[in-house]
């Protein structure tokens, strides 16, 4: 291929990272190639690869690269798009890639072709961390002048959005720090739709149990290595996802996932494997801006709280951890999951 421009929205954090590694990987495969903000006045190549979730807004976007350039969309799906008719016929002319077998199954229950899957990837070798925040972290962890005292941290990495489910997160930490007092729960969010600091005061979580960033986006590569190295264990409490790649960048640091036993998760996780996945209890569809059907899959905060006890068990948490071979990683390394986009454009 002799010109590829990505194309995703920058403001878009999770989509504007993705797009990034596709260029990082794919700038070494393609003679001339570029990443470009949806919003750049000029983009001039013949072959578009465009990054995003697929909705009547962003395929009506794509109508400025129609009809005399190849367009390969690569979606992520949390539920099933409300495509208007425009846009159906737009979608005809675009070739439609999925981030997973969910997304794909989404794309088919409303009747819109699916060339296939390519899994998200992450540069899996990438794991150097920030040595002032490793400071920072350590210095939290055991304050100055004050007993060193052990703490089990778990890590949840979130947007702050109703499907997230973060409101369960807490009240199942709740549950677990009555018999885990040295267990805390370091949540990387930000504001959104939960009042996360007035959540924690109503449950009397203190800061020495449970540490939020209020952070979400704003931390780099390194500092996010740190982050997750400096945690036991990763816990996904979302009801409905197209990937999750929080899961993925747990797997490049060997850190086992809690997560519900549902695609995508049970897609990139492994129960009682990689980590534990618990049951879900009821599927909910809930409409979304009347953008879209998020298929909300519910679970129960008695089971999220069990299943966070037993990782936060020292013993089996090194067992599933042990598990996350080099062979695990790679299934979701960028440099061999990536290149297979470039296939679509033939």
């Amino acid at each position: 291929m002799d010109e590829l421009a990505i194309v995703s929205e920058q403001q878009a954090f999770t989509h504007w990272k993705v797009a990034t590694d596709i260029y990082n990987v794919l700038k070494t495969k393609v003679s001339k190639c570029n990443l470009y903000d949806w919003a750049a006045r000029e983009i001039p190549e013949k072959n578009i690869l465009f990054v995003g979730t697929i909705l009547s807004t962003t395929l009506h976007y794509l109508t400025r690269f129609l009809p005399n350039r190849k367009v390969v969309f690569y979606t992520t799906l949390e539920g099933e798009p409300l495509i208007d008719p425009i846009g159906r016929n737009i979608a005809k002319h675009v070739k439609l890639v999925a981030v997973s077998q969910f997304a794909k199954e989404m794309l088919q229950h409303v009747e819109l072709h699916c060339e296939g899957v390519v899994y998200h990837g992450i540069p899996m070798e990438d794991t150097q961390r920030d040595p002032r925040f490793d400071d920072f972290l350590n210095m939290i962890q055991h304050p100055p002048n004050k007993p060193k005292i052990r703490r089990r941290k778990y890590l949840t990495i979130s947007s702050n959005m109703e499907r997230k489910g973060l409101d369960h997160l807490l009240v199942a930490h709740k549950l677990v720090e009555f018999n885990n007092p040295d267990a805390v729960l370091i949540l990387h969010s930000g504001g959104g739709f939960y009042d996360i600091t007035r959540l924690a005061d109503l449950l009397e979580l203190t800061f020495d149990r449970f540490w939020f960033t209020n952070s979400f986006g704003m931390y780099d590569t390194f500092q996010m290595n740190s982050l997750t190295r400096f945690s036991e264990f990763l816990v996904q409490p979302s009801f409905t996802e197209g990937y999750g790649l929080p899961m993925a960048e747990a797997l490049k640091h060997e850190k086992p996932v809690v997560a519900i036993d549902a695609p995508p998760y049970n897609e990139i996780i492994q129960n009682g494997k990689t980590g534990i996945l618990i049951p879900v209890r009821q599927t909910k569809r809930v409409k979304f801006l009347n953008r879209i059907i998020l298929l909300m899959k519910l679970y129960s905060v008695n089971d999220l709280a069990e299943a966070i006890t037993n990782m936060l068990n020292d013993k089996y948490r090194k067992k599933l951890s042990a598990n996350i071979t080099k062979k695990v990683k790679m299934r979701f390394e960028a440099e061999t999951t990536y290149p297979a986009l470039l296939r679509h454009f033939e």
